[in-house]
């Protein structure tokens, strides 16, 4: 049922926020907010669903507040921090997150608070976000949608897989994209007798694929070399590795996209990769070592 005029009044009231604070929030004007609340406009859905989300969010911090349990300071900074934007940068912010959810996994008090809230308060819808954030969070969730053998391990020991599957996902809509558009540009140029269709085709089902191949292979390589990740082994392993596992699974499949292409190159291709992958490790290991940034292997 669509929120009313009547409604969004009266969750502004019970947010306790005048028209310009829930104009902040809401990324409106005040003039909007005071036009949903006369009658004068709709309440669009995707603000409806912010101002029930906000809503949500003020019960259960009010049934938190009268239980008596004491407050976690880390997350009590954390919220202070992430209402001062200009406090923090945008990776300042996200490695902030990361150590919250590893705080939260170990905090009793941050586990007792998150269990008297979901036995009394009613539960939080998730959280509206636009477009672009929801293809964003697919594509971040992907490793989830792995069978149970090939999910990557939670924590850093499964980071470089799960940025690997990010990026074949990221590289595949990339692809795809192409694809289709060289398919029409062929087909306004040449006309249907073209076989216009045929290449994209093999690129939309095919590189994919083979990016999703390589880009797991080259997280596990990162994952499996972590304990050696700050020595010059490791630095080779990596570069040496990594590099042709991506692009060695893009060259399998480019004969089947394009027949003219001989599968007598990709041996070939394949091992000067890995040897100039691991010639660009040993000359990075240098670089970094000199600077003092070599990361820590973990045992």
């Amino acid at each position: 049922m669509t929120m009313t005029a009547s409604q969004f009044l009266t969750a502004r009231q019970e947010l306790g926020m005048t028209h310009e604070e829930l104009a902040g929030t809401l990324d409106l004007t005040p003039h909007v907010i005071a036009g949903i609340e006369d009658g004068k406009a709709r309440v669009p859905k995707a603000i409806e669903k912010q101002v029930r989300w906000l809503l949500a969010l003020a019960k259960r911090d009010a049934i938190l507040a009268a239980s008596g349990l004491p407050e976690c300071p880390v997350m009590t900074e954390f919220w202070r921090l992430e209402w001062s934007p200009d406090e923090q940068s945008n990776s300042e912010r996200l490695k902030a997150l990361e150590t919250l959810r590893a705080h939260v996994e170990n905090c009793p008090i941050c586990k007792a608070r998150e269990e008297y809230a979901d036995k009394h308060a009613p539960p939080i819808p998730d959280m509206p976000q636009r477009g672009w954030m929801r293809g964003l969070d697919f594509l971040m969730s992907l490793d989830q949608r792995l069978p149970r053998p090939l999910r990557p391990p939670e924590g850093d020991d499964g980071e470089g897989r799960r940025m690997g599957i990010f990026g074949a996902a990221f590289f595949s809509v990339m692809a795809i994209g192409i694809a289709v558009f060289y398919a029409f540009a062929r087909l306004a140029a040449w006309g249907v007798a073209s076989n216009w269709w045929n290449e994209s085709l093999a690129i939309i089902v095919l590189v994919p694929l083979a990016y999703f191949v390589g880009f797991f292979l080259a997280g596990t390589v990162y994952d499996l070399t972590r304990p050696m990740a700050g020595r010059l082994v490791g630095y080779v392993l990596r570069g040496g590795l990594i590099l042709p596992s991506i692009y060695g699974s893009i060259g399998a499949v480019i004969p089947f996209v394009r027949p003219s292409y001989s599968w007598s190159y990709w041996p070939g291709t394949t091992l000067g990769l890995g040897l100039v992958g691991a010639l660009g490790g040993a000359i990075m290991w240098g670089v970094d070592r000199s600077k003092g940034r070599l990361p820590r292997s973990v045992t």
